[in-house]
């Protein structure tokens, strides 16, 4: 029996799962609360990848670990950079693994859901949404701090996204 190169593969910033016809992968960094680096963002560009060309899978679900989705770019990484400057080639390549990233996602054929739990620092990117995409975030809690007076100016908040 050969080896799936998805589901039996160890990855080092992700774990990939198969229930049927359904593939969850999860960020598994929790040590940086699933903060994304450049080894996690290829991973999540191969895997994502790889399931574009499976027909054996029809729903893809895309979720992060118990603490919380991602805490977003991984800011030591960032540290590293300044300490030693990337070459203009270097430079080319770590921009262009967010577009690779949201690229690769977007072209998997099969039903993909994001399960954004708890915390989650990823805003909803208008460069991959479709006019086909919906979104549902679940009412928050009521927050443990008192209301403002009814005197105070409300804040106005632009969300930027209408569906």
């Amino acid at each position: 029996m050969s080896q799936d190169p998805i589901f039996d593969r160890i990855w080092t910033h992700i774990k990939a799962q198969r229930d049927g016809h359904i593939a969850t992968i999860s960020l598994h960094r929790p040590e940086a609360k699933n903060a994304l680096n450049d080894v996690h963002m290829r991973e999540l560009i191969e895997v994502a990848q790889a399931l574009r060309l499976r027909h054996d899978i029809r729903a893809v679900i895309l979720t992060g670990g118990t603490e919380g989705f991602s805490a977003g770019a991984d800011l030591n990484v960032a540290k590293t950079r300044v300490a030693a400057p990337p070459t203009l080639i270097e430079l080319r390549a770590l921009y262009s693994i967010g577009p690779d990233l949201c690229k690769a996602w977007e072209e998997i054929e099969a039903v993909t859901i994001v399960a954004k739990q708890n915390f989650c620092a990823w805003p909803d990117d208008r460069r991959t949404r479709r006019k086909s995409h919906r979104f549902f975030t679940p009412p928050a809690p009521t927050p443990p701090w008192p209301a403002p007076h009814p005197s105070a100016s409300p804040v106005r908040r632009h969300h930027g996204c209408s569906v």
